[in-house]
């Protein structure tokens, strides 16, 4: 399955591209699912991707100690304070949807 996506944000480059107003991502699938229901699969994917960077770039970018214990401690503090975030996002309305932890942060 190829997907089309339209890209918002061309950059200049010295030698143009053939397609430069989309992007084509490819993904390969075993699910016995239909078309439509198989991109819906793939797009909540690229949504946990997003969640995965946002909190690498926030309280998991340093974690605190060596010890295993403390990672952890620190790891489950930083999921709370995401889901925190999150929740102030909901209840703040649409305007921020798509920033990141650190963007609400500040």
């Amino acid at each position: 399955m190829v997907r089309r996506i339209p890209e918002l944000n061309p950059k200049d480059v010295a030698q143009p591209t053939l397609f430069d107003t989309h992007r084509f991502h490819a993904f390969f699938t075993t699910n016995d699912l239909d078309t439509l229901a198989a991109a819906k699969t793939h797009r909540a994917h690229a949504v946990i991707e997003q969640v995965n960077a946002d909190l690498k770039n926030s309280a998991l970018a340093h974690p605190p100690s060596g010890k295993f214990n403390a990672a952890a401690a620190w790891l489950v503090v930083a999921v709370i304070a995401f889901n925190l975030t999150r929740a102030a996002e909901t209840i703040a309305g649409a305007g921020l949807s798509k920033a990141t932890t650190g963007t609400i942060r500040r």
